[in-house]
């Protein structure tokens, strides 16, 4: 399976309306994935490692973000952040990236501390 394969399976899944077979195979695929004969393109080896680590709710729900939010290389994402009660300045707040520069460089979150967070979300200009 190519890489568009996987991806027109996974809307498929989605569009269905996550049907028991459909489901069947998102399990799958998150087992796939954790073993290591599954990789998730968009994910550097340390990124690929840490979310199989998290488990597989924890890729399974990577894996439908990712449907959700598909990087275009020729197409600018907007960027924006939620800023909890504890945050300060939203540093990525209303900035773009083209999507080859976030598959390819990604963005530094800034995070200090052990269980820092950050909620950014981009959007397909």
């Amino acid at each position: 399976m190519n890489n568009s394969d996987f991806w027109a399976s996974i809307h498929q899944i989605i569009a269905e309306g996550f049907t028991p077979e459909g489901l069947q195979k998102l399990n799958y695929y998150a087992e796939q994935f954790i073993s290591g004969r599954l990789v998730y393109q968009r994910f550097s080896p340390r990124e690929q490692h840490g979310c199989a680590a998290g488990g597989e709710a924890n890729v399974i729900a990577s894996i439908l973000a990712g449907a959700e939010d598909r990087a275009d290389s020729d197409a600018p994402q907007n960027v924006s952040e939620f800023e909890g009660p504890e945050r300060g300045a939203r540093s990525f707040e209303g900035k773009s990236f083209s999507g080859k520069f976030l598959m390819e460089t990604g963005i530094d979150a800034n995070l200090s501390g052990q269980f820092a967070s950050r909620v950014i979300r981009m959007k397909r200009m």
